[in-house]
């Protein structure tokens, strides 16, 4: 007799944001030098994650600021966090 597995659903108890709506992005770096932001840019891409770039000054200092998303969704959010992670980066959330 064949055994079917229950369906796999997301766990939201495991989830490190709520599923509340609001706009997040994941910060993955922030760089002064163009050449490690854009290294990490293709780093991100190799592995199928788009980015967003986000460039500011800050005291005088210009930064580029290398962001995956905007997520509404948890799950979705909780997904990418994890693959990156999984890649050995920070995944730092920003919500807004």
């Amino acid at each position: 007799m064949d055994s079917v597995a229950p369906a796999v659903s997301a766990d939201p108890s495991r989830f490190d944001y709520p599923d509340d709506g609001r706009r997040r992005v994941i910060q993955v770096g922030v760089f002064v030098e163009n050449s490690q932001a854009r290294s990490l840019r293709q780093r991100l891409l190799r592995n199928g994650i788009a980015t967003l770039v986000n460039v500011a000054t800050v005291q005088g200092e210009r930064s580029i600021r290398i962001r995956v998303g905007p997520f509404t969704k948890a799950a979705e959010l909780q997904s990418k966090i994890d693959e990156i992670k999984a890649m050995g980066l920070d995944a730092r959330v920003l919500t807004y």
